[in-house]
């Protein structure tokens, strides 16, 4: 009898190993397949986030005509790149809404020439600033939706060069929702912000992406510093956050492959090359009659397989 309960006690150790390497394996396979489902409803969430920003600009184009330009806009007190003027038209700088009497960066709009833009009682008088606030168009987007920080918020102060910020006259970025970076808003409380979403309004007198062939081919046709001129689309309207490194790695040596410092411009035709139109050797562009929006994914970095975009799939 003893040796009888023996064998059974050890069988039931031996089942019991049995169960937990079962469950083990289970658990090994389910982990995978559950951060695969948190990364496409991340990525569901940011097209769904693109799509509010497409309806947004839409609405911005009837009320004034066209959409928000992109192209750079270079000055000795920082640079305001594509997505400052984006966030700019569809939240204001200070999300209270645009400002039609803008020029599009903070140091012109604060000459008071020919008016004082988005005037505050301290960058104004009192009633600078009630006109300012009557001019006002939206806000079209709920600030709940979307994220809109300060260059110094995204990055260590001194990691953002050349791009605008100043904490009085912010030239602010909309992120994505991929949050990363936890910024101290002014009121104290802490939230979590993405990597800057990138627009590129379309140059609607231009279809193709480049004329020159050979090894220089989509590496010329458009202005380094701001403005269109052969091309669909400018990369240079955002490159000031590409040449950037990671929100989350301000000092690592690790780059946008879509940078300055890589074979950007050819790297940044290819991904807004439409494939399916064949006509043209040097490539269509997606969305030649209105623009392009851009997120990096989740891995935070432009010109990798998981950055999200308003068109394709």
């Amino acid at each position: 009898m003893r040796r009888s309960n023996q064998s059974k006690k050890a069988f039931t150790i031996v089942e019991l190993l049995t169960v937990m390497g079962v469950i083990a394996i289970l658990i090994g396979l389910l982990v995978p397949a559950l951060n695969i489902v948190r990364r496409i409803a991340k990525d569901t969430k940011q097209r769904a986030q693109f799509h509010s920003i497409e309806v947004a600009l839409e609405i911005f184009k009837n009320d004034t005509g066209e959409y928000p330009e992109s192209s750079r806009f270079v000055d000795g007190s920082g640079n305001v790149t594509g997505a400052q003027r984006m966030t700019e038209a569809l939240v204001g700088r200070d999300l209270q809404g645009y400002d039609p009497a803008s020029r599009w960066h903070p140091q012109l709009d604060l000459s008071g020439t020919p008016t004082n833009a988005y005037s505050t009682n301290t960058g104004g008088t009192p009633s600078e600033q009630d006109k300012s606030l009557q001019r006002r168009k939206g806000p079209y987007l709920k600030l709940e939706n979307v994220g809109a920080f300060g260059a110094q918020d995204l990055y260590l102060a001194g990691n953002f060069t050349p791009i605008y910020y100043n904490v009085t006259t912010q030239s602010p970025l909309m992120t994505d929702v991929y949050a990363e970076r936890q910024v101290t808003l002014i009121n104290g409380k802490i939230v979590k912000a993405g990597t800057p979403i990138l627009y590129f309004k379309a140059n609607t007198s231009y279809k193709d992406l480049g004329s020159d062939s050979g090894a220089a081919k989509r590496n010329a046709g458009f202005d380094s510093t701001q403005g269109y001129t052969t091309v669909a689309y400018n990369a240079y309207d955002n490159i000031d956050i590409l040449n950037l490194k990671h929100i989350m790695k301000p000092t690592s040596t690790e780059i946008h492959p879509v940078s300055d410092a890589t074979t950007s411009h050819k790297k940044f035709y290819d991904l807004i090359t439409n494939p399916q139109i064949s006509t043209n050797l040097d490539g269509v562009a997606y969305n030649t009659d209105s623009f392009i929006l851009m997120s990096a994914g989740k891995d935070g970095l432009f010109g990798t397989a998981d950055d999200i975009y308003n068109f394709g799939e």
